[in-house]
């Protein structure tokens, strides 16, 4: 990697006295983030709040990573734009950053290896381990229990090594799920599932739909990413 790469600790909380804490913990999120979304800024918190009150443990910190170009998702704009806009998402953030290891490898990474990536980074900053725990939402989870979809192996070390934290969308019956897939019941003491109090059906698909037929996309991404994507013509369509 030519990038000259810098792992973020700015916004870590990271006390003197780290290893008396009960289970320090780091909230990351993988995806594509085109664009990113306020319904992605609201899970983390959602999460943080589940993972503090629920099961005493300390987050200390959390992190977006956006997803190489060679993903090859249809749809989805050059990753420095995805990387600017979820920068200027977390901006007023004081516990949030974006990380951009993932974005400047040779190729595209599977989660367990961004996984990995965080733990080796997050454990030398901190100078003991800490607790790597994947953000997502319901699809992401329900497909590692389906055979064919990811490698058998990588997920017994997502589900074992980290584990989950699951912010569910309306009607996704994560628990119906888990039961379901053997191999998601023999982990689920480490899927967390969140409820989410406050119902939103945002999604950046509904966002680019919205951007590509001329309408408003305000209060549904930050200001700043708002500004950004009219600024540089994103997601329009041409047609």
């Amino acid at each position: 990697m030519s990038h000259k790469y810098k792992f973020p600790t700015l916004k870590l909380s990271i006390p003197d006295n780290i290893q008396q804490l009960q289970n320090p913990t780091i909230l990351v999120a993988c995806g594509s983030f085109n664009p990113i979304t306020i319904a992605h800024l609201q899970m983390f918190e959602i999460a943080r709040d589940y993972v503090e009150k629920e099961k005493n443990a300390e987050v200390i910190g959390g992190f977006i990573s956006p997803v190489h170009d060679a993903y090859k998702k249809e749809g989805l704009i050059h990753a420095q734009h995805r990387l600017v806009m979820c920068q200027l998402a977390v901006e007023d953030s004081n516990w949030l950053s974006v990380d951009e290891w993932e974005i400047f490898q040779e190729q595209y990474s599977r989660t367990l290896f961004v996984l990995k990536h965080f733990q080796e980074e997050i454990n030398k900053a901190a100078g003991c381990h800490v607790r790597v725990m994947l953000l997502c939402g319901a699809d992401l989870m329900i497909s590692l229990g389906k055979p064919g979809v990811w490698i058998p192996e990588q997920v017994e070390s997502i589900l074992g090594d980290h584990g989950l934290v699951v912010v569910e969308r309306d009607d996704s019956q994560v628990p119906e799920h888990i039961f379901a897939s053997d191999l998601l019941y023999k982990h689920r003491r480490n899927i967390f599932n969140v409820s989410k109090y406050v119902k939103t059906d945002l999604s950046s698909t509904k966002v680019r739909h919205l951007l590509r037929r001329g309408y408003s996309v305000r209060y549904y991404v930050h200001d700043a990413v708002r500004k950004y994507i009219a600024q540089h013509k994103l997601y329009v369509c041409h047609e």
